[in-house]
């Protein structure tokens, strides 16, 4: 495991952090800004798909085990730690299925140079030579 300052690792830089994604987490931002930690956690039982500063998912093209995602290292250790911070866990198996690195970034707001969510990419190091 390790934290980067980096903000550019395995070929993800902030040009993939588009305006569109951008724009997507700044709106989950204020519609998700009024929750508790209460409602968060029922959301995660509920399992709904957002995303925000306070590591709700927001989309995926796996399905996801939970909603909540502050609580863990690859929230906390990218959004949590500031604009820039990359984040490279440690490879484990998935479901069974395979052996997944996953390589966090944060999302910052171009405008503000804030930190304003994460996101994360799942490599399958079976597949890598």
């Amino acid at each position: 495991m390790s934290n980067h300052s980096n903000s550019s690792y395995a070929g993800l830089s902030p040009s993939h952090r588009g305006r569109a994604m951008v724009d997507a987490v700044n709106a989950q931002n204020v519609e998700t800004s009024k929750l508790t930690q209460q409602q968060i956690d029922q959301q995660d039982v509920d399992w709904l798909n957002r995303s925000d500063r306070k590591g709700l998912n927001g989309g995926g093209t796996d399905l996801m085990t939970d909603y909540m995602r502050g609580d863990e290292a690859k929230f906390w250790k990218t959004c949590g730690a500031g604009p820039n911070a990359v984040f490279v866990d440690k490879v484990e198996p998935d479901a069974g299925l395979a052996h997944i690195c996953q390589v966090s970034l944060t999302i910052k707001d171009p405008k503000t140079g804030k930190a304003i969510g994460g996101m994360t990419v799942g490599i399958n190091t079976d597949k890598l030579k």
